[in-house]
């Protein structure tokens, strides 16, 4: 991992569109890299100074990047204690997957009526792309075209806001999928095909019919992550 140029990132352009990372953002990222790779895992404490010289950048960004990633959740901190990476909790997961799954609800209405050739197109070679990663232990790779095919229908619909929002909670989903999910071979397998059934739907124009594929497809994958982890309360998802 290489940091950004220093003077690239300074220069000046209002708009976000096309411009290099901050050094902060680019941390964020690496940081959320070495969690999807497992290299940070739930429990570990993370030594600032460590990270820092692991990525060959000063302790500023690295102090200011994991406050970002402590206050969207995926890292916890306390005053004294540093930052560590929390451990799965199902009712946490559960509560993440509800909320999502209400955005993806509301996007899907208001996407799939509107959804292209050209999209669908998208999704066609995007699922190819995953199916040939099928047997990659490249997990970061995996979860970003995962994403990246989920969202092509989200957002059709234009509501940036919402996406925005969306992707906040699939940062937290993306890590336990590739914690659980990924690594177990029939059940990712069984997972990875049922994106066909998806893409059929989203071909229909039909966002009920889209929504009731989906709902299948993630309750499938969330009942078998929310097994994986600690708070026996909760025993399976809720069918919606």
């Amino acid at each position: 991992m290489t940091p950004p140029n220093r003077a690239a990132a300074r220069v000046s352009d209002n708009s976000d569109a096309g411009r290099p990372p901050s050094m902060q953002e680019w941390v964020v990222t690496s940081v959320r890299r070495l969690l999807l790779q497992g290299e940070l895992r739930p429990g570990q404490r993370v030594n600032q100074g460590d990270l820092a010289t692991r990525l060959g950048v000063s302790p500023v960004p690295v102090r200011e990047a994991l406050q970002v990633l402590s206050s969207s959740g995926l890292l916890k901190s306390e005053p004294g204690r540093g930052f560590w990476v929390p451990e799965p909790n199902r009712s946490d997961v559960a509560e993440i997957d509800l909320l999502a799954r209400l955005l993806e609800h509301e996007a899907l209405t208001r996407g799939i009526p509107v959804i292209t050739d050209d999209e669908i197109a998208l999704m066609q070679d995007l699922y190819a792309e995953l199916v040939s990663l099928e047997n990659s232990d490249d997990m970061v790779r995996k979860a970003q075209v995962h994403r990246e095919l989920h969202f092509v229908p989200f957002r059709s619909a234009g509501l940036h806001i919402l996406e925005a929002d969306l992707a906040r909670y699939w940062d937290h989903i993306d890590h336990h999928r590739v914690l659980y999910m990924f690594k177990d071979g029939d059940r990712a397998r069984e997972a990875l095909h049922q994106h066909e059934s998806v893409i059929a739907a989203c071909q229909t124009g039909d966002p009920e019919e889209v929504i009731r594929v989906m709902d299948i497809h993630r309750n499938f994958a969330m009942k078998y992550m929310l097994e994986q982890v600690s708070d026996t309360h909760i025993s399976q998802i809720k069918e919606m």
